[in-house]
């Protein structure tokens, strides 16, 4: 049996002031499962309540409910949702409302962010790669090769900068090994370079 968290709307018998489920006119939903209803909407307007069975695997009663805002989401639908296709996407929804935000989140999304960057780069290095092997004029293979040797060093300097990093984070609590100074050392001089 699911759990549904808190919630200040309780159904009771309608009365003046109510709708027919209840409700009151004026009662605050909470906004996390507002959020998660205008998600469903944005993903298919039309019988957002189908998508809602579909997905969450409730019966077309409960699906309607839910896209009504008249219960709230369970704790395990609210994790079904984080585990399918569009998990980031909620993921972000969810935590748009949190405050103060927290700094592992903040963590969290330069990290996604540098990800994508990175699978960029590769794209373009690959580009980069196809055009190598075409006729060019002295010019542009020139050029060429600037960017590709450009494109060698920050990746080794990046990929340095990461290992001495992780070695760092790795043995903060401890004293540091010969090899962590020469890490630390290296980091610092290709920094000094810059």
């Amino acid at each position: 049996m699911t759990q549904a968290y808190p919630s200040t709307v309780q159904i009771t018998k309608s009365a003046p002031g109510q709708n027919c489920y209840g409700i009151s006119k004026t009662a605050t939903f909470p906004a996390i499962h507002r959020a998660v209803t205008d998600f469903f909407e944005r993903l298919q307007p039309k019988k957002t309540w189908a998508l809602i069975a579909k997905t969450l695997q409730l019966k077309e009663h409960t699906a309607k409910h839910r896209a009504a805002n008249h219960t709230v989401y369970s704790v395990e639908e609210i994790q079904i949702l984080l585990h399918g296709d569009n998990g980031r996407e909620v993921l972000d929804m969810l935590m748009e409302s949190a405050s103060p935000i927290p700094e592992w989140w903040t963590e969290w999304c330069k990290t996604w962010e540098l990800t994508a960057i990175r699978s960029e780069q590769a794209l373009l290095q690959q580009r980069a790669l196809a055009l190598d092997n075409t006729p060019m004029d002295r010019p542009a293979r020139r050029k060429l090769k600037r960017f590709v040797d450009a494109d060698r060093n920050l990746s080794a300097t990046r990929a340095e900068k990461e290992t001495a990093v992780g070695l760092l984070a790795a043995n903060a609590g401890r004293g540091r090994a010969g090899a962590m100074d020469a890490a630390a050392a290296k980091v610092q001089a290709a920094g000094a370079r810059r």
